[in-house]
């Protein structure tokens, strides 16, 4: 048994990368929640709710005045590569969709197909963003060179992402007024749901995850050598050997 090649190299991955690598995104989040943790479960909920209202608002504010169809981000990585990569190919029309592209540098070619998005460097395919080739077919044939960058990078995909409002529990989304119901709306007695008991371990709580063989936490750890004896296990500060 063997993995295909499609789930283990990036340049036959099928899928979008985004440019991101998720455990990096999830060693954010995880960050993030590291005050919230340590509070018991309804009030680590809450905060958590809290958070996640404030992160929706605030990103709902972002990019609100850039011009173009794409995020900033994405933009000022397109002008840059514009000006520092694109202005430098020599292209080479074959039809409306098939253009070659020549570098007089490398000496290089590369074949840009617009109708698939792609190009032979791969670097279009994997990012989303246009490379330096494809942004050359945009200079040569006069167009908005945002238009080569995929969907989900675009302002309105972006706005999209963030337009569910989270709302507070005794809050419906299409009545901004507290909806309370007064007594208990089912006519049965509940009783008070009391927090769990929890047994703490001995020691400091931990709050850095345990790192998977694949992120290096199955590495050897670092052997100390006394600088006296020059034996392990012990440091000049305890070496019992006088030199």
């Amino acid at each position: 048994m063997h993995a295909l090649k499609e789930n283990w190299y990036e340049y036959y991955f099928t899928g979008n990368r985004y440019g991101h690598i998720t455990s990096n995104i999830a060693e954010s989040v995880n960050a993030w929640l590291l005050d919230a943790r340590e509070k018991p479960i309804l009030a680590m909920l809450e905060q958590i709710r809290h958070q996640l209202m404030d992160w929706f608002a605030k990103r709902r504010l972002l990019d609100t005045n850039v011009e173009g169809i794409l995020v900033s981000s994405v933009a000022a990585q397109i002008k840059h590569i514009l000006t520092s990569r694109a202005r430098r190919y020599r292209v080479i029309p074959a039809n409306d969709v098939v253009f070659e592209v020549f570098s007089t540098e490398t000496m290089s070619t590369y074949c840009i197909r617009l109708d698939a998005s792609t190009c032979e460097c791969a670097e279009w395919q994997m990012s989303g963003i246009p490379c330096g080739h494809a942004l050359a077919v945009s200079l040569e044939l006069g167009t908005d060179p945002q238009i080569f960058a995929k969907p989900f990078y675009t302002i309105a995909a972006y706005r999209q992402t963030y337009a569910a409002a989270i709302f507070p529990p005794n809050v419906n989304a299409g009545d901004p007024v507290p909806c309370v119901v007064p007594g208990d709306p089912h006519g049965v007695d509940i009783p008070a749901l009391l927090p769990p008991n929890v047994h703490r371990q001995a020691g400091r709580p931990r709050k850095v995850r345990i790192r998977g063989g694949a992120e290096g936490g199955d590495r050897e750890k670092r052997t100390f050598r006394c600088a006296a004896c020059g034996n392990t296990g012990h440091s000049r500060r305890t070496c019992r050997v006088r030199v």
